[in-house]
């Protein structure tokens, strides 16, 4: 893209300009962010800047491919608000992962859809960017399943939810990568468990320990639903 060249050049320029200052900064420091890209020049400030650029000019790119098909070019309504606008920028432009840009690019271009009418909200914005790759996968491999949504009619087969050992061979994750995950989208209130307890539970009620029991099952929260239908 013409616009990523002309900031890198300007980086490059800046860098230059300021070696004196990269003398003073700690080789250790930069090692620790593994990145050789921060040490040129010392400019610091400068990298993160091109980073959070990098990462939106890609997310920009998705919304627009969005708006393409659904026809909305020059129809967009913006966002006006600032208590709004100011977070998603900022936290947008944080993310490089794809599967949660693709979050990210959704949540706008639906909040931008005069069709769409969502009502954007900063719960919204602070849950995805708390979330990681393997969260946004589990919410959407829970927003697909009937098994663990409440807004479609269950099958008598999907009564029963999905518990972990569900999630473990349709995922093909181990048990110990999903555990985590989960504990996530329940603390962030995206995921609700039914747990049926026996007189051996009696005093063990945390959910880190219901988690991996094959006796909870899981489904989508009200806002859990709410937020993978306000990014789709």
């Amino acid at each position: 893209m013409n616009e990523e060249l002309e900031i890198a050049q300007e980086i490059a320029k800046a860098a230059e300009k300021g070696f004196d200052l990269a003398k003073r900064v700690d080789d250790h420091f930069v090692r620790l962010f593994g990145s050789a890209e921060i040490g040129v020049g010392g400019m610091i400030a400068d990298w993160i800047k091109y980073y959070r650029y990098k990462n939106w000019l890609r997310i920009q790119d998705k919304v627009k491919n969005i708006h393409k098909k659904r026809k909305l070019e020059g129809k967009p309504i913006p966002i006006l608000s600032s208590r709004l606008a100011i977070p998603l920028l900022e936290n947008a432009s944080e993310e490089s992962d794809d599967t949660l840009q693709n979050m990210w690019a959704g949540l706008i271009a639906n909040a931008t859809d005069p069709e769409k009418k969502l009502d954007l909200k900063r719960v919204y914005i602070r849950i995805i960017s708390e979330l990681e790759p393997i969260d946004a996968q589990l919410l959407k491999f829970m927003w697909e399943n009937p098994r663990a949504t409440s807004h479609l009619q269950a099958t008598e087969e999907d009564k029963n939810g999905i518990n972990i050992e569900f999630l473990r061979q349709k995922l093909t994750f181990e048990l110990k990568e999903i555990v985590l995950p989960l504990q996530n989208l329940a603390r962030l209130g995206c995921v609700m468990d039914e747990y049926s307890p026996t007189w051996d539970d009696l005093g063990s009620s945390s959910f880190g320990k219901r988690v991996a029991d094959p006796k909870t099952f899981f489904r989508l929260s009200p806002l859990g639903y709410q937020l993978i239908f306000a990014c789709t």
